[in-house]
């Protein structure tokens, strides 16, 4: 009895220690410094933050589809992280070229949509349409992210030419669309404001994490524009749960989407092909780039895409999310997703060719 007494101690005091170790590495790693009060508050998040990755890693044993780890979230409130996740899920009013599609227009590009199967499978990055993973960091901008990606994903297939454009345009000049910079915004509005106004260079407007006034000087600059107002002629919306009609659309070009990445494990997720029954499919919180999809190993399906929390979350910057199931799709994956059009004879500026 003494010895498993003694044993069952010295597995807890084993534990206690990686703990402190983690959570000593961890804050060394992101440059945290807390005073004594505030630390003791952070580290009882880090602690559940850690349980988590523990039983993540003993479900892995047990075939888990996704494994977890700790993030530059793992000291983070859920308020905090929530403040991140400002992406409005429903359509702001300020919106005049969402293709109807049961317009002439839009029955149309559906009938393209459909001439050919989509692949059964489709990698934009190795195809070379996506630029490097971006970390929005404190700024809840990731509408502009993803509008922003998805419009470099469809400039590159137009013009051979894969360049950033700038995020931190969107963040400071859209306000007069509907969206409020750090604090959230819409992903429709963010392509009327770069249809109406165009949209220049990271390198010319580069991101800064924070909302500014509107730099004019620079936006209005014709060789500083990727794209001149006009060019983006319009965007076309998935229709709601339409599994296809998304395969359909991934396969031409990236696609920007809402999703919910609430889930506590969302957030610390490190790899394999994400599910979960806390993902509340009626209430999408985040913006991401769907940039393919595919099958693992096993035959599992899935939509793998690219986030902005930098390259330190998932693998790499990017995640999978389990496809196929009917509905919103596994975390609201089906529920709001949109494409860029651009003309054909785009005349970028001298910068950005």
């Amino acid at each position: 009895m003494y010895l498993a007494i003694a044993f069952a101690t010295s597995a807890l005091l084993s534990a206690s220690a990686d703990l402190d170790e983690a959570y000593v590495q961890h804050k060394q790693k992101y440059r945290l410094n807390f005073n004594s009060t505030e630390d003791a508050f952070r580290k009882s998040i880090f602690a559940a933050s850690y349980a988590r990755m523990i039983d993540s890693q003993n479900a892995s044993i047990m075939n888990s589809l996704y494994q977890i780890g700790l993030t530059e979230f793992a000291t983070m409130t859920d308020k905090e992280f929530a403040d991140l996740l400002e992406c409005n899920d429903h359509i702001s009013p300020k919106v005049a070229r969402i293709i109807d599609p049961n317009s002439e227009e839009g029955i149309r590009l559906k009938k393209k949509l459909r001439v050919l199967a989509p692949p059964k499978s489709v990698d934009w990055r190795a195809a070379g349409a996506v630029t490097p993973v971006r970390n929005q960091a404190g700024c809840g901008c990731c509408y502009a992210i993803a509008t922003t990606e998805a419009t470099e994903g469809i400039f590159q297939i137009k013009t051979n030419n894969l360049i950033q454009l700038s995020v931190q345009q969107i963040v400071d000049c859209s306000a007069s669309f509907g969206n409020e910079g750090c604090k959230g915004g819409f992903q429709v509005t963010s392509y009327q404001y770069t249809r109406e106004r165009g949209i220049v260079s990271e390198s010319a407007y580069p991101y800064v994490a924070a909302a500014g006034t509107c730099k004019t000087t620079i936006t209005r600059d014709v060789n500083k524009q990727c794209l001149a107002p006009g060019d983006l002629i319009a965007w076309w919306p998935i229709k709601e749960g339409d599994l296809e009609e998304l395969l359909q659309g991934v396969a031409q070009q990236p696609v920007s989407a809402i999703l919910n990445a609430f889930p506590a494990d969302f957030k610390q997720y490190k790899g394999g092909i994400y599910k979960s029954d806390a993902c509340d499919k009626y209430k999408s919180s985040h913006s991401v780039l769907i940039t393919g999809y595919g099958e693992d190993k096993d035959g599992t399906k899935y939509w793998e895409f690219k986030n902005s929390w930098g390259t330190d979350w998932g693998m790499q910057g990017y995640g999978r999310l389990l496809r196929g199931k009917g509905g919103e799709g596994e975390c609201g994956i089906l529920k709001q997703t949109y494409y860029p059009l651009l003309k054909d004879d785009l005349d970028p500026g001298e910068q950005c060719v």
